[in-house]
């Protein structure tokens, strides 16, 4: 029997769970940094030790009334979602991060989740040494000032995002997955593993393991405290598993899906499912409006990402802010659900931007090379399963998971320590190959994974009824066979993809609008929004005095690489857009070349 953790208003004697906490310890016996809130963030609470090298500030997620405390110990701090809290109270979770201070005796200690998100990150100053859960807090310690690291832009220009824990910025790192920090006056910070895999026997059948699987996911889903909570429902095998529980337990909650101005095929999915079964469903749908808030969504995007994202994230800021003010305390999805429930891969592809528009300074040559995730192919058992867990499933999903967290505890059934833990029971090897996985990811669309491997369709089917049946992806039937007109839809959903892709602003794209149709694969058209409703805008970014000052590009190639895009040519898209992620990290945190 499972009991739900309610945590969030952080009773005396209880964790008290925070939406962002910012640490200062000084580096010698003097004063360190300060801690300035200023009037640009909500509300923080601070505190300091009584001389001065301890700072402290952290925002609760519930607006209740603040209590100074009656010793230098504060609660438990928990940042991310508290329904595993239990046992040893620094142990590693599979959803949150857990800080714990005594500013008396000058200790603090933080242990990060088992797949490092939500994220911690380590800073120096020439006073102190610096723990943040937002980057953006970092403009609040008056002696950072912040550069760009050559690695950490190379890493956004051609994969997307910065890899092995760097950030855009020098000096800045993202603490790793399952690991323990100490922080003391004097010292550097120490940083030891909080978690290692068990070493377990594999389970002797697929049959063994999908059970075992299926009831840890029910068990943790069991623990998630669900009231004001908002549910992202799509078309996919990750959410459908989760509604089936929802359905089950008959927990109420809103389903939310995005899409264009057409319906999607999610959103079509999503609006059946939930009137079958009596919950409520929202469409958030990406219209003119939205379009006309683009410049102010991506700048906000960007700084509740560490400057990695902009215009593509826009609409998720904009969901948040559809869903008023103040958002719900959860926010449910299948987060990790694509790595636990069938060890795929979903951030690998490269974005290959030219590095030809930045400052030369700013680019680290690599000459080729293996990409960065080679090490971990080729390798038995859960050597790879912990590379999907704590590195590729880590940096490919924090911008969403930062902007999420910004507003809500993010939830999910998947996130779960006894889940990951589980996965070193897989009866045969958990290695991959990026080609295999290009294939294993366009067949599971389709076709889905086989019923015997997988505990998420077992788990659907124990509940059974329209979610076992409809259609899951783009035809198939998570009680087994496929839909023929889910498959038709979901060939219309390929071509969506295709043409969105590659064919953005051709006869293709038009063809296809008018049939009404864009849109239902892929309701984020980034390309015609940068070129119609940002153009302007990406003007005045990337050409002002400011970016000009930062010293982030090569004024000639940049120029020259607009001037092509916005003719209409199909070349210059990634690089306007890595463009102006970089002049919007550099506006929104103030950091230079």
């Amino acid at each position: 029997m499972t009991s739900k953790v309610e945590l969030r208003r952080g009773e005396p004697g209880e964790p008290l769970c925070i939406a962002a906490i910012l640490v200062c310890v000084a580096k010698d016996g003097s004063r360190g940094s300060r801690v300035r809130i200023g009037e640009r963030f909500e509300p923080y609470e601070c505190f300091s030790s009584a001389d001065g090298r301890h700072h402290v500030a952290y925002r609760r997620r519930s607006a209740v009334d603040a209590d100074e405390p009656r010793s230098g110990t504060l609660p438990l701090l928990i940042l991310g979602d508290p329904c595993d809290v239990a046992g040893a109270p620094l142990r590693a979770m599979g959803n949150a991060a857990a800080i714990q201070c005594d500013l008396d005796a000058g200790r603090l200690d933080a242990t990060t989740s088992i797949p490092g998100l939500p994220a911690l990150y380590l800073a120096e100053t020439p006073l102190s040494f610096v723990l943040t859960s937002d980057l953006s807090l970092l403009s609040c310690v008056g002696d950072l000032s912040l550069r760009f690291d050559p690695a950490g832009v190379t890493d956004l220009a051609l994969i997307g995002w910065p890899v092995q824990h760097r950030t855009l910025f020098a000096g800045v790192h993202m603490v790793p997955g399952g690991r323990r920090v100490a922080m003391r006056a004097g010292r550097r910070p120490a940083i030891e593993n909080a978690w290692t895999p068990p070493e377990r026997d594999p389970c002797r059948s697929w049959d063994e393991y999908t059970a075992l699987q299926a009831d840890a996911f029910d068990q943790s889903l069991s623990r998630l405290d669900l009231k004001d909570c908002a549910f992202s429902l799509s078309g996919g095998i990750d959410s459908r598993a989760t509604l089936a529980g929802l359905v089950a337990r008959g927990e109420d909650v809103t389903a939310l899906t995005v899409c264009g101005e057409t319906p999607s095929l999610d959103a079509r999915t999503a609006a059946r499912l939930c009137a079958a079964y009596g919950l409520r469903h929202r469409t958030i749908r990406l219209d003119a409006a939205f379009r006309r808030s683009l410049p102010e969504l991506s700048a906000r995007a960007s700084r509740l990402c560490g400057g990695i994202g902009s215009v593509w994230q826009a609409p998720q800021v904009h969901c948040y802010r559809l869903l008023g003010s103040p958002p719900p305390v959860g926010a449910l999805s299948g987060y990790l659900g694509n790595q636990i429930g069938r060890r795929g891969t979903g951030h690998l592809a490269p974005r290959n931007a030219s590095t030809a528009i930045l400052n030369r300074d700013l680019v680290e040559s690599r000459n080729g090379g293996p990409a960065w995730y080679a090490h971990a192919f080729g390798r038995d058992g859960f050597l790879a399963t912990q590379f999907l867990i704590q590195q590729e499933s880590t940096f490919g999903n924090l911008v969403s998971y930062s902007i999420g967290n910004a507003h809500s505890i993010q939830h999910s059934a998947y996130a779960d320590r006894s889940l990951i833990e589980n996965m070193l029971r897989l009866p045969e090897s958990g290695a991959h190959s990026r080609r295999r996985s290009r294939i294993a990811n366009l067949k599971h669309l389709f076709l889905g994974e086989p019923t015997r491997e997988s505990f998420q369709r077992r788990y659907i089917n124990r509940v059974g009824g329209l979610v076992a049946s409809h259609p899951v992806n783009w035809g198939w039937r998570a009680r087994g066979g496929v839909s023929p007109l889910g498959v038709a839809w979901g060939g219309l959903a390929l071509l969506d993809a295709v043409v969105s892709g590659r064919y953005a602003h051709t006869a293709a794209s038009d063809l296809l609008a008018a049939a009404g149709l864009a849109g239902l694969y892929e309701f984020r058209p980034v390309h015609s929004w940068m070129r119609d409703d940002l153009k302007e805008f990406v003007h005045d970014e990337l050409l002002s005095r400011r970016a000009a000052e930062a010293g982030l590009f090569d004024a000639t190639a940049l120029e020259r690489t607009l001037r092509d895009f916005y003719a209409g040519g199909r070349r210059g898209f990634e690089e306007a857009v890595l463009a102006l992620d970089l002049a919007l990290a550099a506006r929104e945190f103030g950091a230079t070349a």
